[in-house]
């Protein structure tokens, strides 16, 4: 998967797989309409220093991060909330 200049993505990206420096591609899950989506993102530069600077401000294992390419070589790395959809007709009941 590639970021097109204007468009704008939610992840879930592993911090760890940022720390061992720049690869060509990192496995991400990818959230399409609240739904996750295992995918294989691919990286440049830009894209890995954007994403290494928000993951070296935050202490947890993972992030959910919104992506926005605005130019060629410019990121725009922000939280972002994902609601996730589950789908079946499961009901949730209270036990005793």
């Amino acid at each position: 998967m590639e970021i097109s200049v204007g468009q704008k993505i939610e992840l879930e990206i592993d911090n760890e797989d940022l720390n061992f420096g720049f690869k060509k591609s990192i496995i991400v899950t990818w959230y399409q309409k609240g739904f996750p989506i295992y995918v294989e993102l691919s990286m440049n530069k830009s894209l890995f220093l954007a994403l290494k600077k928000y993951a070296n401000g935050n202490k947890s294992h993972s992030s959910i991060v919104s992506v926005f390419r605005k130019g060629r070589t410019k990121y725009i790395v922000e939280p972002a909330i994902v609601i996730v959809n589950f789908q079946g007709n499961k009901k949730l009941s209270r036990e005793d």
